[in-house]
């Protein structure tokens, strides 16, 4: 008995669209990357692709570079402004606001405060509220405890 060629044209397109698609996996999203202790990225800030946002909220046309006289660092306080208006939002900062940001933009000269460890934990009971988590940017680096009056006064602005 033969079959007529419909069924097989049937069997091999049913074979064709049911296998599944084999290709390099998709690099990861900026917020879905996470540091070694677990904290997530926050999304880049505005103006890495679109319009950016000055500390008010006024919408510039530029982005600004590393090495000008404002950076941007995430304060996890700060409720965001722009949808999903969770907690977390960048700020716009100048030196004498957040001298962390440009003396220090990766931590490497406060480690003890910035990476899971005994120093951490003890600042953290010694100093409690006096100690705030932010990132910076385009380093997207991240401290888990940077000291705000000393460090980045501006991270107290929103509590």
């Amino acid at each position: 008995m033969q079959l007529p060629i419909s069924f097989h044209l049937l069997v091999l397109v049913s074979l064709v669209s049911c296998t599944p698609q084999s290709g390099p996996p998709r690099p990861p999203r900026p917020d879905e990357l996470a540091t070694p202790g677990g904290k997530r990225r926050p999304p880049p800030p505005p103006g890495s692709g679109s319009a950016l946002f000055n500390a008010n909220g006024a919408e510039r046309d530029i982005f600004v570079p590393a090495k000008s006289n404002t950076r941007w660092i995430w304060d996890d306080n700060c409720k965001n402004d722009r949808p999903p208006f969770e907690l977390g939002r960048w700020i716009q900062v100048r030196k004498d606001e957040c001298p962390i940001a440009f003396n220090d933009p990766d931590f490497d000269f406060h480690r003890d405060f910035c990476k899971p460890s005994l120093h951490n934990d003890n600042y953290k009971y010694w100093y409690g509220s006096k100690l705030e988590a932010m990132w910076t940017y385009p380093e997207y680096q991240y401290c888990e405890s940077v000291p705000v009056c000393l460090a980045c006064p501006a991270l107290g602005r929103c509590g």
